[in-house]
């Protein structure tokens, strides 16, 4: 006895649906190279979709993007593969000894906390100068 199979068509919705969760599940981990100079970890972001070098830094409790503007925004932010979104970034104008700090490293800002904490895991590797994030 074989088996049959139906020759009725997969809704294209229900196609759709597939893809985007497998397209979501391969972006909940990403590994993001990085740079040091000076004892400070540097990664690239894009903020908006505008590239800017980011101090990682798991001390500080807020993003902040050097700018004269002094708001809080809520932007895209995307690091490596994964994107995240509606967070809170505070566009602030740094202090004199602060700028000097950034433009020693040539650092836009802080990548805090306040996108940090969003992974379940964040693992820099030296040997290897890659931040894995997960989500």
């Amino acid at each position: 006895m074989t088996a049959r199979y139906s020759s009725a068509k997969i809704p294209a919705g229900f196609l759709m649906l597939l893809f985007l969760f497998i397209h979501a599940s391969a972006q909940s981990k990403s590994e993001v190279p990085f740079k040091t100079l000076r004892s400070l970890i540097l990664v690239t972001v894009l903020l908006d979709g505008h590239s800017k070098t980011l101090i990682f830094d798991t001390g500080a409790e807020h993003t902040i993007i050097n700018d004269r503007r002094n708001v809080m925004i809520s932007a895209e932010l995307r690091i490596g593969k994964v994107v995240v979104l509606n967070c809170p970034v505070a566009m602030a104008d740094m202090s004199n000894e602060q700028q000097q700090a950034f433009s020693a490293v040539h650092a836009d800002g802080v990548l805090g906390q306040d996108i940090l904490r969003r992974f379940k895991n964040v693992r820099v590797n030296y040997s290897t100068n890659t931040i894995t994030l997960e989500r």
